[in-house]
């Protein structure tokens, strides 16, 4: 495959480990932000896979989907990461599976279907603090903009007007 501008950023960034095991699955979107040098990836990060037989390819046993990370080329560790999981256990197996690219500084937020809805959690792994979120029929995308207090009509109106060229 011919290298492209898009590639070469992803294969400089955390996403390139994550892409070569095959974690990074069902992209909505992966590729350039309009931030220089920063990639996004939103779409299901594998956690789990099942035991291959010879080449038949097998889907993972345990994900977490609806997730959102950015990256910037040249740095090792993820700035922001969100997702969502069935149930607040599978914690370990993200913190597992992302790593060495996860940092103190990073901004890492999974909401899960089984924890009280009343109930916010910060949990520290392997140096990374973990928000924690209940979620109950919303996706991780709008859960993240009220958390967030962000407006999604002013973020199509500011990604038209930045994709829009004289």
């Amino acid at each position: 495959m011919p290298a492209t501008p898009v590639r070469d950023e992803l294969d400089e960034t955390p996403f390139a480990r994550l892409q070569h095991e095959g974690r990074l699955l069902n992209a909505v979107f992966k590729g350039r932000t309009t931030k220089p040098r920063r990639v996004g990836f939103r779409g299901e990060l594998a956690l789990r896979f099942a035991p291959r037989l010879a080449d038949e390819a097998r889907p993972p046993e345990l994900c977490c989907e609806q997730a959102m990370a950015v990256a910037d080329a040249g740095d090792s560790h993820l700035p922001f990461f969100s997702g969502w999981l069935l149930s607040f256990e599978y914690l370990r197996d993200v913190a597992e599976v992302l790593g060495d690219v996860l940092h103190a500084r990073g901004k890492y937020f999974l909401f899960c279907d089984n924890i009280d809805l009343t109930r916010r959690y910060q949990v520290t792994y392997r140096g990374a603090m973990f928000y924690v979120l209940p979620i109950l029929e919303s996706t991780v995308y709008n859960e993240m903009l009220e958390l967030l207090y962000l407006d999604k009509n002013e973020l199509k109106s500011k990604a038209r007007q930045q994709s829009w060229t004289p």
